[in-house]
């Protein structure tokens, strides 16, 4: 007969006598036949196609159709082209440059491929824009340029700017001087 090992890593596990689960529930060895299965899928075991690899038993499928060195006949058609035929095609595909696309920039529009440049520079809500105050360059997405411009900017011009209109309108009296600027919300 066979000699089960009781030792945690040696050898398989003894099968349960069948006089013994008459007494169990169904469900219950089903489950613990999936368990044992599962276990047995961890297992490393050398690649059939003999590249030296160590697979688990559950990746064996997949290494041998993806990953192997040894598995060129194993490949699907679509992926035995080499890269340069496939960025070859990829390229006479996009070589007329009339394809719609998303905007690289993430506003949702679909521009065709070849006014994208155009549409970053002189539409796109979140294409950069040069502060327009002196001194200031940065370089600003369009959607934020106006109250960057009016609340934010750190330009010598714009601070002096808004000194001067601060100072016009104490004399002035006006009575709310947290208008002009929203950095007054905050002090």
């Amino acid at each position: 007969g066979i000699k089960w090992s009781t030792s945690h890593n040696e050898g398989p596990e003894p099968p349960t006598p069948a006089w013994k689960e008459q007494y169990v529930c169904k469900v219950e060895l089903r489950r613990a036949r999936l368990a044992r299965g599962g276990r047995n899928n961890l297992q490393y075991v050398d690649c059939p196609l003999n590249c030296g690899a160590k697979v688990m038993k559950q990746s064996v499928r997949f290494h041998t159709t993806y990953v192997c060195q040894n598995s060129e006949k194993h490949k699907p058609a679509w992926l035995q082209d080499s890269a340069k035929n496939l960025r070859t095609k990829l390229a006479n595909n996009q070589s007329n440059g009339m394809q719609d696309v998303l905007c690289p920039l993430g506003c949702g529009k679909r521009i065709v491929s070849k006014l994208i440049e155009k549409h970053i520079v002189e539409e796109c809500e979140y294409g950069d824009v040069k502060c327009s105050n002196r001194g200031c360059n940065l370089m600003i997405p369009r959607n934020r340029i106006e109250s960057h411009e009016k609340f934010f900017c750190e330009s010598d011009w714009s601070k002096h700017h808004i000194a001067m209109v601060t100072l016009a309108r104490q004399r002035q009296g006006y009575p709310t001087p947290w208008r002009l600027h929203k950095k007054h919300l905050f002090q």
